[in-house]
């Protein structure tokens, strides 16, 4: 190996050195590839591209960096079908924008995802079909192979086995545009089998020098099913295509190229054995080299070299390979015995040849081979050994340095059919090796990570109990995650295992591990102020007072563990101690803990390690080279449990020197022995022995230094490198699934572990360490920052309203990108920027806040900060394929109005009510529904239409009020939709014929707007003709014939009924003109008996609120319901208001 200076880290070169395909890093975590979908990964710039298959069958698009050693990944198609062959192709644009080709095996169609910006993976457009692909014939639509050639303007030319399910071309001269491919043709006919008649796929591998030519090697078809599988070869250029011989064999607007006009690289014949293609490359002088696989048998797998040398191919043997290498079960005929464990060309240098293959008695592993004499004889190295795993399908990078890295492969831990695997993507840098940046991550790549992991762990439960100390720890992290995110969904999750926990500490009375769990409920009580969240932890810890434990903690034993005898208890139970001290004001809670907390150090620290034993059991242990054992986990468990408990304490507190004296020893040991990969191993002496990262002690070190560092009891020069270094290691255990990888099972000690490790209190950890790691890495924005500070001065809270700044107020900020975060706990909200007017100047910038009664809060508009989350959201679109409907909808509820064809059959101004019991937009699926055949008016799982209209009012219509009755127009005439976005969606619908069809000329023009999580719509409704400022108007609910209650208030009318047996509250609230009054109507005609509000007359626009709650979402009570209507009340008279920091 040598040292590559210019990037002050060491890379494999030659792989002198072999290692265990465990100790290479992993850019995916469970990820997986077929080799007929190229290009796999491209170098560009110091990154490399590449994407997989995920366990789930997502569709990842990853990013690993050389310099930093740091990957980020990218979900593209979450669930998309779990089968390797569907692993995404990468293209990139001359722009510098990364391009991501995917389908399903098989089915198409093919999709298309670019980057919203160059080289940048964590923002991509939407995805887009490219429909011109689906030809007629365009069967089995597989392995996206785009190239694209800049002697021909950078024309993409896209190669994906299609029509009769042979290779099949189209092109492109505007890579962006789908609607732009060329007519899909087949590109090389092999024609149908000699024995049954049938065509039989014929696969291809494909190599380009980017500039002018394209080389291609096909098969006859599948080895299975043509045992005399043959190799051919072609090129294209210029149009026209040739074979080795540089005769021309056809041209582009010829197609396809027959078979028989094909160079042969290889006849089969059963002696020899089918073939089966594997790779193809260019050398110096641009001729081809190819790799194949023979086999005379199907346990019989040999690897080929052939290379043309200018007038005729020379084949050799490269090695022999063994048989397939997927695991299958026993007594069980193999499905894939013609997959061989992989070989592929070094495109930069095809005398380079990495292949799979298996060691005696041992695993499969990745070898290198070089020859120097067109493949006679070969120089080989191991690049992997002693593996625990299988190792296969190498790949080598495109364009990559001359000093790596250059591979990547798939490490198996289980591979029975390629839709039953376990998998990851490996490259070919060691982990030890890597030269991890110190450098500060974005804010926006540590949220993400967080996201990521916090939502793999939620959608995978542990199977402990949810009381359990495992979960108590990852509640603690997932507590501070929730703090940050901009979805209430994460709160959700811990509310609904704090109910699952009746609110209450674990079983065993005194034992800390029981109380961890408790951390959580504190801190949700401080959110929500509900008694039952704390009342049990309370009884618990009175309990405790009076029964004070008095055994002595040394030697360890099932008895001693009624105090606090074992190291890992110092996170378990002080904070909790420390909080409810806090929460209640009473000090004996806090006393008890101090004292617990100094005996416990009395006997377990360490007063020259300046670190604690697990327990005394480990007072007399050493490791292997004589070291004092002092693990890892346990010693994060006391510095995470020494910053939650100096946080619940204050810095005033008469004891926080004791505490914080303590803290400073540990921390300026920890960093002294953070290893060279960036983390900690279990053993913190001994981490030879004991070589691998370990993540749940690492995550909690962070946690702990980055508090700390926040805090202003470390200095930020001597700790911000260790905490960098670390959280970019750290990040790299997260696997492509979100799955946090490397974490040590239950113990007490050290052990080895693997990537595949996972435990729950490991990924409270890493949200711990996140949480404070992303405050450091929000801090350099601040400076650029805009501030703002947000009042409520109404008398009730406001949960993520909608705060409105004029665009032309902020300086130096472009606002389509900015994010905004709260100075109190760095949460970041979605934002919005609206164009009022469609004139082409946005007109507000939007954000969400939530702020107590009377609270002011002060916020920064941060550069490049933007967030998405693409399943909360407000959304609104004309719906033509159901008679013109107009829908919109929040988080909340939704609303529909009728349209133009619908005028000829009675239906008029009044609003329908869509129930629905999900957070996420579900106006699209209510209407394929319905055109499939169901009906939304019965429940389809994400809510459903059961409320009647008719000619009612419905929810909130507006009538002209004349002589005591209402008199209403017809259904909208049109609509023009104005924001369609994350917080507000803004649209308007016209009444003018619809009134002249009722006899009034009248024209009225309604402006809706809906934010996210609110009940109502706000409605403001502008007339013109026949005098409409002397008129009056009414709003009106509908009672449906007298089944509903209804409650009159000052400018405010509700109404109460039960449908198919749960709660329905609908309302509204004037708020511009003064009304004249309220009033319910019940009349025995059909549809008309209403509750309304009758306004004064005026020549401003009507301004009203109207909403419905259901109790599906819940508002379960009229009570509940009544409490909503007046906050809207109180908010529209004090909304919220903004101050800008000049």
């Amino acid at each position: 190996m040598r040292q590559l200076t210019i990037f002050l880290f060491v890379f494999i070169s030659g792989f002198s050195i072999a290692a265990s395909s465990q100790d290479y890093v992993s850019v995916s975590g469970s990820g997986g590839w077929c080799w007929f979908g190229d290009p796999r990964g491209v170098c560009y710039n110091g990154n490399v591209y590449t994407g997989w298959v995920s366990g789930d069958g997502s569709i990842f698009a990853g990013k690993y960096n050389i310099e930093s050693g740091i990957t980020d990944t990218y979900n593209l198609h979450p669930k998309f079908q779990k089968d390797d062959h569907n692993n995404p192709s990468v293209l990139i644009t001359p722009s510098g924008k990364i391009a991501m080709f995917y389908t399903k095996h098989g089915g198409g169609p093919m999709y298309m995802r670019v980057t919203h910006r160059p080289e940048d993976i964590s923002v991509w457009d939407v995805e887009q079909e490219i429909k011109n692909f689906n030809h007629p014939e365009n069967r089995g639509i597989t392995y996206p192979n785009p190239y694209m050639l800049s002697e021909e303007d950078n024309r993409v030319y896209m190669f994906w086995r299609g029509i009769n399910y042979e290779p099949t071309v189209s092109y492109n001269d505007d890579v962006y545009n789908v609607k732009t491919w060329s007519k899909p043709e087949q590109l090389f006919k092999s024609g149908p089998h000699p024995e049954h008649g049938r065509n039989v796929r014929p696969y291809t591998k494909i190599a380009s020098n980017g500039k002018d030519e394209i080389h291609f090697v096909f098969t006859d078809g599948h080895p299975r099913q043509w045992p005399e599988n043959s190799i051919y070869y072609m090129y294209y250029k210029a149009g026209n295509f040739y074979n080795a011989e540089d005769k021309k064999i056809g041209s582009i607007e010829n197609l396809p190229i027959e078979k028989s006009k094909a160079s042969v690289v290889y006849k089969a014949d059963k002696q020899k054995g089918r073939g089966w293609n594997w790779d193809v490359a260019l050398d110096s002088s641009g001729n081809p080299v190819i790799v194949y696989a023979r086999m005379p048998e199907e346990t019989d797998h040999r690897y080929h070299y052939a290379r043309w040398d200018g007038s005729k191919w020379v084949d050799n043997k490269i090695c022999d390979a063994g048989k397939w290498f997927p695991q299958t079960p026993k007594g069980k005929k193999e499905r894939e015995p013609h997959y061989s464990p992989g070989i592929a060309l070094d495109h930069s240098n095809p005398n380079v040849v990495y292949l799979s293959k298996r060691r005696i008695n041992g695993n499969l592993e990745i070898y290198r081979y070089e020859t120097e004499n067109l493949g006679k004889t070969w120089n080989t190295e191991s690049v992997t050994e002693n593996s625990a795993y299988g190792n296969v399908r190498p790949y080598v990078i495109r364009n990559h340095p001359e000093d790596g890295p250059a591979l990547m492969w798939e490490q198996i831990h289980y591979y029975q059919h390629y839709t039953k695997f376990n998998a990851a993507i490996k490259i070919d840098v060691l982990r030890d090796e890597r030269n991890l940046s110190a450098e500060k991550p974005s804010a926006r790549s540590v949220r993400n990570y967080m996201r990521r992991v916090a939502d793999w762990q939620i959608k995978n439960p542990s199977r402990h109990h949810t009381a359990d100390w495992t979960h108590g720890a990852l509640y603690a992290g997932m507590t501070e995650w929730a703090e940050m995110a901009a979805d209430d969904k994460y709160f959700d999750y811990l509310i609904e295992m704090g109910e699952r926990n009746n609110w209450a500490p674990h079983r065993r009375k005194y034992h800390a591990d029981d109380f961890t769990v408790c951390q959580m409920y504190l801190k949700l009580y401080e959110k929500y102020r509900e008694k039952k969240m704390i009342e049990k932890t309370r009884q618990r810890l009175d309990w405790i007072l009076k029964n004070r434990s008095d055994v002595e903690i040394v030697p360890f034993s099932g008895k001693t563990q009624e105090r606090w005898s074992w190291c890992d208890a110092l996170f378990m139970a002080p904070p909790v101690w420390a909080k409810m001290a806090a929460i209640t004001g009473e000090k004996k809670y806090e006393n008890f803990m101090i004292e617990e907390w100094k005996y416990t150090t009395e006997k377990l620290f360490d007063k020259k390690e300046n670190l604690y034993y697990r327990d005394s059991r480990y007072f007399d242990k050493r490791e292997k080279n004589g070291e004092k054992v002092f693990w890892s986990r346990g010693n994060g468990w006391v510095m995470g449990g020494l910053v939650r408990t100096m946080e619940y304490l204050g810095k005033d507190h008469p004891q926080i020197g004791y505490f914080e004296n303590l803290y400073k020893k540990m921390a300026r040991k920890i960093a002294s022995i953070q290893q060279p990969d960036g983390l900690w191993h279990s053993s913190l002496l001994d981490p030879e022995t004991y070589s691998t990262p370990e993540s749940s002690g690492s995550g909690f070190y962070l946690y702990a230094l980055a508090w700390g560092v926040n805090h202003g009891l470390l200095e930020r020069e001597e700790y911000l490198p260790h905490i960098m270094k670390g959280w970019n290691s750290l990040s790299s255990n997260v696997h492509s699934d979100g799955m946090l990888g490397y974490t040590q099972p239950i113990g007490a000690d050290p052990r080895n572990i693997t990537e595949e490790q996972t435990e729950v209190y490991g990924v409270g950890a890493f949200l711990l360490a996140g949480s404070e790691v992303y405050k450091i890495a929000v801090e350099e924005k601040i400076s650029e920052a805009q501030e703002l500070r947000v009042s409520n001065y109404a008398n009730v809270d406001v949960s993520y309203g909608a705060v409105s700044i004029d665009p032309d107020e902020i300086r130096g900020i472009d606002l389509s990108k900015a994010g905004v975060i709260s100075a109190e706990n760095y949460k970041i909200s979605q934002t919005q920027l609206v164009d009022n007017d469609l004139d082409g100047e946005m007109d507000e910038f939007l954000f969400q806040a939530s702020l107590d009664a009377g609270e002011s809060k002060k916020y920064f508009i941060i550069k490049d900060a933007k967030i998405t989350l693409p399943n909360l959201r407000t959304y609104s679109r004309y719906v033509p394929e159901r008679k013109d409907d107009y829908m919109w909808e929040n988080d909340l509820i939704g609303f529909r109005a009728y349209g133009p064809k619908l005028a000829k059959e009675g239906a008029n101004s009044g609003f329908d009510c869509w129930l629905k019991e999900v957070e996420y937009p579900t106006t699209n699926n209510r209407y394929f529904t319905a055109q499939h055949g169901r009906t939304y008016h019965s429940y389809f799982g994400e809510g459903y239409d059961p409320y009647h209209v008719g000619s009612s009012a419905g929810c909130g219509g507006l009538s002209l009020w004349e002589n005591g009755r209402r008199v209403h127009s017809s259904v909208y005439d049109e609509y023009k939709r104005i924001a369609n976005g994350p917080i507000r969606s803004i649209f308007e619908l016209t009444y003018d014929d619809s009134w002249k069809r009722n006899g009034k000329s009248l024209k009225e023009i309604k402006r809706f707007t809906i934010d996210l999580n609110s009940w109502f719509t706000k409605i403001e409704s502008s007339f013109s003709g026949e005098d409409a400022s002397s008129q009056q108007f009414a709003v009106g609910i509908t009672t449906h014939n007298g089944k509903a209650s209804a409650e009159l208030g000052i400018a405010s009318i509700l109404c109460s009924e039960m449908i198919d047996g749960t709660y329905l509250g609908a309302g509204a609230v004037l708020a511009e003109p003064q009304p004249e009054k309220t009033m319910e109507i019940r009349v025995d005609k059909p549809d008309q008996s209403h509750a309304f509000i009758i306004t004064e007359p005026t020549d401003k626009p009507i301004v009203y609120y109207t909403g419905f709650g259901w109790e599906k979402q819940g508002i379960e009570t009229e009570e509940q319901w009544q409490e909503e209507i007046n906050e809207l009340k109180e908010r529209i008279k004090n909304p919220l208001k903004v101050e800008i920091h000049k």
